[in-house]
């Protein structure tokens, strides 16, 4: 990228825990299992809520999700994620 243009996707690994990701609007948030199942995922202030979900890499549950007001809050008990955000016009 040159100067301040900014990406058109982003990804990041998480690990277990809780995680924050600011609001992005006009952006879509996908989760993908990255070693196996995750256990206990919980998606708060998205348009797709989970409530102590399991996501398995043969089911495309965590995909497209959009950013409500204010930070999007991740959490889960087991396994791997990967979190990538990309731009609704690509």
């Amino acid at each position: 990228l040159h100067g301040s243009e900014e990406a058109l996707a982003k990804l990041r690994a998480l690990l277990p825990g809780s995680h924050q990701l600011p609001a992005r609007e006009g952006w879509y948030c996908s989760l993908f299992p990255a070693q196996g199942p995750v256990e206990g995922l919980w998606l708060e202030n998205l348009k797709y809520p989970l409530q102590n979900a399991r996501l398995a890499p043969d089911w495309p549950l965590g995909v497209s999700n959009e950013f409500l007001q204010g930070p999007a809050h991740i959490r889960f008990s087991q396994g791997a994620l990967y979190c990538v955000l990309c731009r609704k016009d690509l």
